[in-house]
């Protein structure tokens, strides 16, 4: 029941985000893409490591009457981490992000290393995950070639589930949910200038190894007192098992 009214309301603040995106004409709109690739390989039963490469594209902007469409690729990701489940129902993990922003242009870099604990809890074929992370970020810039530092501070709850059956088998779908948000401490007013993210995925498990996840996520941050940014992604990720 919970879970169902958990679904209920992720759904719901989705679409209200979508059409808000929409109506409020003094905000800025953005679509994009963002596809990724993810490699897995088990170390040991309770050890894994993992390797992604993404990247942000950005497609359509709409600035209240102005409308431009300007294919731009935003970044681009090579992410390494390592995970341990203690117990089945606790992850610990971290991991070293390495981004370069607005790489065909005025190409700069992120270093960003990341700490995570993920609360696992079971109801039958649900999952139910609470996440907490911690990034910190060293932003290269172009004029002196220094880099500046943010403290960033996310939350997520999810939950996962197959669409058919108890478990997830080969050939079958599942759904994939999520609410983030995310707090800059080193700057003025965290709470208020937070971002949200909310994220809708339609998984397929290919085989034991293979499997993909179309998926449209919807971000929304404050750039100013009375305007906030609203970036709509289609998201594409192929998550791949090595040596198992």
């Amino acid at each position: 029941m919970k879970l169902t009214i958990l679904i209920h309301l992720l759904i719901i603040f989705a679409l209200f985000q979508v059409s808000t995106t929409a109506l409020l004409g003094q905000d800025i709109q953005r679509f994009g893409v963002l596809p990724s690739l993810l490699l897995r390989t088990d170390l040991t039963d309770r050890t894994g490591l993992s390797l992604g490469f993404s990247s942000e594209t950005d497609i359509l902007t709409i600035d209240g009457v102005n409308r431009r469409t300007s294919t731009k690729v935003l970044n681009l990701n090579l992410e390494a981490a390592l995970s341990v489940d203690p117990t089945p129902n606790f992850n610990l993990a971290a991991g070293f992000l390495y981004r370069f922003r607005d790489p065909f242009a005025e190409s700069t870099t992120e270093l960003r290393p990341w700490q995570q604990l993920t609360f696992i809890q079971r109801w039958g074929k649900y999952k139910f995950r609470n996440r907490i992370r911690a990034e910190q970020r060293w932003f290269e810039q172009a004029t002196d070639n220094g880099y500046d530092f943010d403290l960033r501070v996310r939350y997520r709850v999810s939950t996962d589930f197959p669409l058919s059956g108890e478990r997830l088998d080969n050939h079958e779908f599942y759904l994939n949910l999520s609410l983030e948000a995310l707090f800059t401490p080193t700057r003025p007013r965290p709470l208020y200038y937070s971002d949200n993210r909310v994220y809708i995925g339609l998984g397929y498990q290919i085989n034991a190894k293979h499997r993909i996840e179309p998926a449209i996520e919807i971000r929304t941050r404050r750039i100013a007192l009375d305007k906030r940014l609203y970036f709509s992604f289609f998201r594409f990720i192929w998550i791949t098992t090595v040596g198992n």
